[in-house]
């Protein structure tokens, strides 16, 4: 790990800008997402931000084909 690239993140301000990046305002989310508290932590923030990006781009991208399973 290389830990001169870690500095004190803020998740929440890191989780906006991926949602602003994504066109995904807070306010806009449907009701079944939430975002509740998030810390900072001591963290690589580019890292973070991919982290976000991933989660929230997967999710998506499978929340719209569906919830059928395949047999």
């Amino acid at each position: 790990m290389q830990t001169e690239s870690l500095q004190n993140t803020n998740l929440e301000i890191t989780l906006i800008y991926v949602l602003e990046d994504l066109n995904l305002p807070p306010r806009k989310f449907p009701d079944n997402i939430k975002i509740g508290f998030l810390s900072k932590i001591e963290a690589n923030a580019s890292q973070m931000q991919q982290l976000f990006q991933n989660l929230i781009s997967n999710s998506i991208k499978f929340k719209k084909k569906g919830n059928a399973s395949s047999n």
